[in-house]
């Protein structure tokens, strides 16, 4: 499994985690997960994803080691694990990306220059802050209270000012977190 795959895996792993805690009365801190080969939730990821438990090792693996999930009692190996915080942004943040259409762009023409959704040069900066504007946005508009709102986007903010995610996204998250409004 590549990286790529595995981030996959780890995305689908937790929007299912949180879909299971959104669903539940319980809430997230005492919604327990059973994800060893015999456990209720692997059967049900399973069922979902047709994925073998030695495929999906490697995602609860990186889960568990980058604090997206953790044992709320370790006696054996995937039972007993909760979502964390940081699990659920990055499930909801995955889910809201999705949710963003792809819109096409024009074809330009300059010179002999001819491209299809084309940014010269700033390695495709301004595109991942339009899509976070874009993100704002749909926050801004959404049909939620107003703490409802500012959590979104404290949690948006918390994931951006993660130094991981500045340099895989390639900008300064500062300059992006106070374009989106949501400087320091």
């Amino acid at each position: 499994m590549d990286k790529q795959e595995k981030e996959q895996w780890i995305d689908k792993l937790l929007i299912f985690c949180n879909d299971i805690v959104e669903e539940s009365d319980r809430g997230m801190p005492v919604t327990p997960f059973d994800f060893s080969e015999t456990g209720n939730h692997y059967k049900l990821f399973k069922q979902e994803y047709q994925i073998e438990h030695n495929n999906l090792t490697p995602a609860l693996k990186s889960c568990l080691s980058r604090g997206y999930l953790k044992y709320y009692y370790a006696s054996l190996p995937y039972v007993g694990i909760l979502l964390t915080e940081e699990g659920q942004d990055r499930a909801l943040l995955v889910s809201l990306a999705r949710d963003i259409p792809v819109e096409s762009t024009p074809n330009i023409h300059i010179g002999n220059l001819y491209a299809t959704a084309a940014q010269i040069g700033d390695h495709n900066i301004q595109n991942i802050e339009i899509i976070f504007k874009e993100l704002v946005e749909k926050i801004d508009n959404a049909n939620v209270p107003e703490e409802e709102k500012q959590e979104a986007k404290n949690r948006l903010k918390h994931f951006l000012e993660h130094p991981l995610v500045g340099t895989a996204l390639g900008v300064g998250i500062q300059a992006l977190l106070a374009s989106l409004g949501l400087g320091v």
